[in-house]
């Protein structure tokens, strides 16, 4: 009877061990997750999408800026823009040998659009997608980086860079630039989204969607119009806060935003604990299963030796 009271006794406090144990690794791993979320998988996602970002478009850049400094482009404008053929020919030069989606000129003296495909009409005040070049005139910067519609080709939703021309005596005269396909920034998300497992959105400064991967779940188009988020948008999009983090169904959202000036964009990834928590909760049960059925075994091996 002793043997029977010290064996189940026994059996009682490998149980109590090991419940105890696993249960502590489990608390500790749950802990971990928000921290391995903040501090290592958003951090590094972001860095990623910004480094692949500043990669992509170096080409572009540097051939807009070429394009806004070459005597060619500001004597043709300076001249009168008698003719328009050497300057279709020249844009045409420019997207074949560069493969980009468009090239283009905007004279601010007649207003009008140069593009390969020959003479388009001229930009207006009065007309919302001419803005980008009124904007551009008034920068206090060298271009900008604009995600908009070509809408004097294809109407595929391209990424610009407005380049400022200026004459000799440095004064406005025009903006030229590049227009290449949005894919590129696609690649460099879904690369992202993929190896770190979650949501990637490029947000304009006003908190609309611009921008996101196909594997996104894409619950909002713009920042102000979703409810876990809607109260602290103005903070994230102007740069005073950036990470946060809400419940929602059970799980916690962690988001992290960084502006990035050079394109005036909002890059914000958000990540779920849900499934880091399941697989942390799946090991704990295999590993709680597997420790039951060793002190079971045990127990009866001691037993059936004792008898």
């Amino acid at each position: 009877m002793a043997r029977k009271t010290l064996l189940a006794a026994l059996f009682i406090l490998l149980v109590g061990l090991f419940f105890g144990r696993a249960t502590s690794v489990y608390l500790v791993q749950l802990d971990g997750i928000k921290k391995q979320i903040t501090k290592v998988d958003l951090p590094l996602s972001m860095d990623d999408i910004y480094g692949d970002m500043r990669s992509a478009l170096k080409s572009p850049i540097f051939i807009s800026s070429l394009m806004a400094g070459d005597v060619f482009i500001k004597d043709w404008i300076s001249s009168g823009e008698v003719e328009p053929e050497p300057m279709i020919r020249y844009l045409s030069d420019i997207q074949r040998r560069y493969k980009t989606l468009s090239a283009f000129l905007v004279s601010d003296a007649t207003k009008l659009y140069y593009h390969p495909t020959g003479l388009r009409q001229t930009v207006s005040e009065d007309r919302e997608e001419d803005a980008w070049f009124f904007r551009v005139k008034n920068l206090d910067k060298p271009y900008e980086v604009n995600i908009d519609f070509d809408y004097q080709s294809s109407d595929l939703l391209t990424i610009f860079i407005n380049y400022r021309v200026l004459n000799f005596e440095g004064e406005f005269i025009g903006a030229a630039g590049v227009g290449v396909e949005v894919d590129a920034a696609h690649d460099f998300i879904e690369h992202s989204a993929k190896r770190y497992k979650h949501d990637v959105y490029f947000l304009d400064p006003k908190g609309a969607v611009r921008l996101t991967g196909s594997k996104t779940q894409r619950r909002f188009a713009n920042l102000y119009d979703f409810d876990p988020l809607k109260s602290v948008a103005k903070f994230l999009l102007d740069g005073s806060m950036n990470a946060y983090s809400f419940k929602q169904n059970g799980n916690t959202h962690y988001v992290l935003a960084r502006y990035v000036p050079d394109f005036n964009w909002i890059i914000l990834v958000e990540k779920s604990d849900g499934e880091m928590q399941s697989d942390v909760f799946r090991a704990y049960m295999i590993e709680v299963m597997f420790g039951l059925l060793l002190i079971v075994i045990a127990v009866l091996y001691v037993k059936t030796d004792s008898d």
